[in-house]
């Protein structure tokens, strides 16, 4: 008898992911935690980009208070990417 002959479905899907998740890449933190990181997720960090530029001028707006938002272009971009 084969031991997948023992296991339940459960535990047979189980085991599935598991090697799945054994063939992404791992990633380790500085305290020793490892994290495994799927490949539409490496493609994503790759992808993404910021403007240091602007994020300084929002973090300074934010700070003094002259940042502002507005409602309704808040509520049609949620919206538009639904």
């Amino acid at each position: 008898m084969r031991i997948t002959d023992q296991l339940s479905p459960v535990a047979l899907q189980t085991a599935s992911s598991a090697s799945k998740r054994a063939m992404m890449p791992t990633v380790s933190s500085t305290d020793d935690t490892k994290v495994r990181v799927s490949q539409a997720a490496i493609k994503l960090a790759a992808s993404v980009s910021f403007d240091p530029v602007k994020v300084a001028s929002l973090k300074g707006a934010v700070q003094n208070g002259s940042f502002t938002i507005d409602p309704s272009r808040v509520a049609s971009a949620m919206l538009n990417a639904a």
